[in-house]
Formats: structure tokens, C-alpha cells, sequence
């Protein structure tokens, strides 16, 4: 009876092990209520604007991040440096809404992802040819070269033609699982190891 015991708290450990590995968790929002881009690098802070609203200008809070005019020669980039150590499987979301001006098919805001400190960058999204609309949820996975990385990067890169064109965007964050300790991975392991011995005898 207690082998009985034993074995049931063992599984019960490894199964709450394996569930706190999996667990996703936000490492990483903004939503703008600072009112600013304190929490980013931006390279036009006239072009990348935070502004306030009442609720029907923005996706949730009183405050949204806008681009809005014509770019400078290499975009107009709002850039985020950070380290995902200790974290897998990440995910990208956002809230983006096309606004009174159409954006035509020269105009672009790229969103953009480095796993080497911006020395080369990859897409994830491409907003263009836009046409007037509601906010529009995005999530994006990124891969594995995201995961665990000090020098990930996310960027929203933005290449307008007009001094009107504009776009709108809310509710940025990253999400992710956590890497397993070593620890929890000999839990793991250890209980594994006894249920197969347990079966064979």
C-alpha cells in the first residue's frame, strides 16, 4: 500500500511539473497607458505618436500608438529590445486598425523579429493596401531562434508615401512558456524511470 502512495504523489509531482513548464505566460505588454513610447526606441518620435482617445479611437484604456506622415529614407521604426532567457514558444500579439487614409500598395509598416540583435531581421506582417475597418486582432508564433535569446528584437517598421497616411496599433505583447529547469527535467525523468520499473515488476 505505501509503494501504492508513493507512486501516486510521484505522478501527481511529474504531471504538476510537466503543467508548470507548459503554463503560458505574458513576459512582455504594452498598452500605452504611460502615454508614451518609454518602453521602445523610436527613430521619429513625430512620425510614432501616442495619443489619447475616448474608447471609440482605441482598442481598450484611453491611449493608442499611431504612425502617421510620410517616412524617412529607412522607415520609421519603433524597436524593442527584449531578452526572452528563460523563455520558450513565443508568441507575438497586437491590435492594428486602418484609419481614414488607404494605405496603397507603396506604403508598408512591416513588423519585423531578430534573434541577432538587428543585424538581420525577418518578417512577420506586412500592412498595406489597407481599406477603413474595425480594430483587427493579429498573433503571430515566432520560431525557435526567438526562444531563449538575449538579444531578441521586435520592430514595427513603417515606409509611407504621404503626410496623411496613417495606421493605428494597441495592446502589444509577448507570451511565452517557460524552459524547464534542470531540476524539473530530472523530476521528470525520475518519475518516468519508477513508473516503467513499477509496470516491469
Amino acid at each position: 500500500m505505501s509503494r501504492i502512495i508513493f507512486l501516486v504523489l510521484l505522478v501527481c509531482s511529474v504531471m504538476s511539473a510537466g503543467v508548470r513548464a507548459d503554463t503560458i505566460s505574458t513576459i512582455w505588454s504594452d498598452g500605452f497607458e504611460s502615454g508614451n513610447t518609454d518602453n521602445w526606441w523610436t527613430s521619429n518620435n513625430t512620425n510614432w505618436q501616442v495619443v489619447s482617445a475616448n474608447s471609440a479611437y482605441v482598442h481598450s484604456g484611453s491611449y493608442r500608438v499611431q504612425v502617421i506622415g510620410a517616412s524617412e529614407p529607412n522607415g520609421d521604426i519603433m524597436l524593442l529590445a527584449e531578452s526572452t532567457l528563460g523563455w520558450k514558444n513565443l508568441e507575438l500579439h497586437y491590435w492594428s486598425k486602418a484609419t481614414s487614409d488607404v494605405l496603397e500598395s507603396i506604403d508598408h509598416i512591416y513588423v519585423e523579429w531578430s534573434s541577432d540583435y538587428g543585424a538581420s531581421w525577418y518578417q512577420l506582417a506586412d500592412h498595406k493596401d489597407t481599406s477603413i475597418g474595425n480594430w483587427r486582432e493579429l498573433f503571430f508564433a515566432l520560431p525557435d531562434e526567438a526562444s531563449d535569446n538575449s538579444l531578441f528584437q521586435l520592430r514595427f517598421r513603417a515606409v509611407l508615401s504621404s503626410v496623411s497616411d496613417s495606421m493605428w496599433f494597441d495592446d502589444v505583447s509577448l507570451s511565452a512558456t517557460p524552459v524547464p529547469e534542470p531540476s524539473t527535467m530530472i523530476l521528470l525523468f525520475s518519475g518516468l524511470s519508477a513508473l516503467l520499473l513499477f509496470r516491469k515488476k
